[in-house]
């Protein structure tokens, strides 16, 4: 069994950790984030009912493996050969593709800094750690 921390301490961590000024990154980072795996969802969803496929159970063998890019792709290609792809829903995936994408991939792959000076949200790394006297973006 797992012992969990008592609540006290996951208070202060909290509050030390997503107090003021971070508050809005969590926030901005975590709705972004909610909100991007509900899209993918949905894209996966799509491509399951162009190819007619039903069974829910089987999905995870299809789509075990496929990141965003590739669900897009798939989709594009699945709507030439099986249900056309309107103007619409294909300006929506070129958003998706072209800025939601490379977005979350900096998200998971650096670290979020939010600049206290500045308010702005800079995606730091090893080689461009955070600095958070500075008033310029690292």
């Amino acid at each position: 069994m797992v012992d969990r921390f008592p609540e006290e301490f996951i208070e202060v961590v909290r509050t030390q950790f997503m107090g003021e000024p971070e508050r809005p990154l969590f926030l901005h980072v975590g709705h972004f984030t909610t909100t991007f795996s509900v899209a993918e969802m949905w894209i996966e969803m799509m491509l399951l009912r162009v190819l007619g496929i039903s069974d829910f159970n089987k999905v995870d063998y299809l789509t075990r493996g496929m990141d965003a890019r590739v669900k897009c792709e798939r989709l594009r290609q699945a709507c030439k050969v099986h249900w056309p792809l309107g103007p619409e829903l294909s300006n929506e995936l070129k958003i998706f593709e072209q800025e939601c994408i490379p977005t979350r991939n900096r998200l998971a792959h650096s670290w979020p800094f939010l600049n206290s000076h500045t308010k702005i949200i800079h995606f730091c790394s090893l080689q461009n750690p955070p600095n958070p006297e500075s008033k310029e973006p690292p």
